[in-house]
C-alpha cells in the first residue's frame, strides 16, 4: 500500500518542482525518510503559501553516506538543473549548497537521500 508524505519547500524549490524542471529532492536519510518508498507519493508544500501544494510520486531513489556521494551518482544521470540548481553548478558547489540547510554532522549520523520524483 503506497503513502503519501508531506515535505515543505522554499518558494523557489517548490516553483521548480511545480514547473517539472525539479525531479529531485534530496534530504538527510532520517528515520521520517526512511518510510518513503519507491511508489510512494509525496505531497510538497510551498513554504510562503501553506496552501499551494503539489503531489509528486518516487520512482527511484539514490542513498548514500553523503551529500558528494549521493550528488556523484545523481549528476551521472541528471543535470543539476534537475536538482533546483542552474547547470552552472559543480559537484562541490551542489554540496557546499546543502550544507546551508543541513548540518555535517546530521549529515554523518543520518546520510542521505534523493528521490527521483514523477508527476502523479
Amino acid at each position: 500500500m503506497t503513502k503519501t508524505h508531506v515535505m515543505h519547500l522554499s518558494d523557489d524549490m517548490f516553483d521548480a518542482i511545480k514547473a517539472e524542471t525539479k525531479i529531485i529532492e534530496t534530504r538527510l536519510f532520517d528515520e521520517k525518510r526512511q518510510r518513503i518508498a519507491i511508489g510512494d507519493s509525496i505531497e510538497f508544500v510551498k513554504e510562503s503559501d501553506k496552501s499551494q501544494r503539489v503531489k509528486r510520486r518516487v520512482v527511484d531513489r539514490v542513498i548514500g553516506k553523503s551529500f558528494e556521494e549521493v550528488f556523484g551518482i545523481i549528476l551521472l544521470r541528471f543535470t543539476p538543473e534537475q536538482l533546483g540548481f542552474s547547470n552552472e553548478f559543480s559537484l562541490k558547489s551542489l554540496v557546499d549548497a546543502m550544507y546551508r540547510y543541513y548540518d555535517r554532522d546530521k549529515e554523518l549520523q543520518h546520510g542521505v537521500i534523493s528521490f527521483i520524483i514523477d508527476v502523479v
